[in-house]
């Protein structure tokens, strides 16, 4: 083999390798230098052991006085991945206000564990977010969050508190089988679309005060600890909590545009509508197992009507 081959195949392996080694290094680029590139980061069964900031070294907006803002362009997709360290999309800026993240694509942790904190509290998630399956062993704070698309917690577990006060679902959302082992809240949250929470477990505090539920929602086969709190919530659509089990349930000054449905439920404590309005009928109770009934000053359309006028019309066959 004379000179000019050996050369010519020397090049060739040389270049080979250059590229078999860019190719491992851009598998290899942190999760911050992914997104930075703007490129789609997906990983199936890996583990991370650092904390994650969405936030870090993307540009920062502002976007009212005490807010600014970073927008992530890349599509976010894990599957089986635990994550070791926090994962955050919201931190503290430097003039005291807060940096909070806009999502432009798909965010997708599925079936993931989370063995610290995970904050995502006012973010906007332009397309799906689906944290389906996956469990939260620190806390988990999605407060103030904005869904734009379909949104999905279905089979998801929580070992400490919980907070998804003041989210707003504009499509359809899913807590289907979730498992709350701490306190919840979803205080103040507005779902324009159907929300769906059956078959979930709330094993402590449930609060669900001052929501909003424009269309329809379903907590049918619950299972409630010691509060189930939805007082001054409205209901414009279908209301449904069948075979669901309860110790004690507040429905406090809510408004009912349709006749909620509450069969075969099981309260241990007591369920209490008092201030309620109900708009065009009365739900049928007859069928519940329960210990106490409160209902103080019931308004049924335009009718006043008096505790004792409400049991009667609601546990009669």
């Amino acid at each position: 083999m004379n000179s000019i081959k050996k050369i010519i195949i020397l090049s060739v392996i040389i270049f080979n390798v250059s590229c078999a080694t860019g190719k491992n290094n851009n598998k290899e680029m942190s999760l911050t230098a992914l997104i930075k590139a703007g490129k789609n980061v997906v990983f199936e069964d890996k583990a991370f052991n650092s904390d994650w900031d969405f936030t870090a070294e993307l540009e920062r907006v502002a976007e009212t006085e005490g807010m600014d803002r970073v927008y992530v362009a890349s599509a976010i997709t894990f599957k089986k991945c635990t994550f070791k360290g926090k994962v955050v999309a919201m931190v503290n800026g430097a003039s005291g206000g807060g940096v909070s993240s806009y999502f432009q694509k798909n965010v997708s942790f599925i079936n993931c564990i989370f063995e610290e904190e995970v904050n995502m509290r006012a973010a906007t998630f332009l397309a799906v977010c689906s944290f389906q399956g996956s469990s939260f062993l620190k806390g988990a704070n999605f407060e103030e969050c904005t869904f734009m698309n379909d949104a999905y917690f279905n089979d998801t577990k929580y070992r400490e508190e919980t907070r998804f006060q003041n989210i707003t679902a504009m499509k359809k959302s899913n807590w289907m089988k979730a498992r709350f082992e701490s306190n919840v809240s979803f205080q103040g949250a507005t779902f324009y679309n159907d929300a769906q929470f059956s078959t979930a477990e709330f094993q402590k505090y449930a609060d669900f005060t001052v929501s909003v539920f424009q269309n329809n929602c379903f907590f049918n086969y619950c299972k409630f600890g010691p509060q189930a709190i939805f007082n001054s919530s409205s209901f414009s659509h279908r209301v449904e909590m069948l075979s669901s089990s309860f110790q004690k349930i507040e429905m406090r000054t809510c408004l009912f545009v349709l006749p909620p449905k509450f069969y075969q439920n099981e309260i241990t404590g007591t369920i209490d509508f008092s201030k309620s309005i109900f708009v065009s009928g009365l739900p049928d109770l007859s069928k519940m197992k329960r210990d106490v009934i409160l209902a103080e000053d019931i308004k049924l359309g335009t009718e006043i009507i008096s505790s004792a006028v409400f049991l009667t019309r609601v546990v009669t066959p």
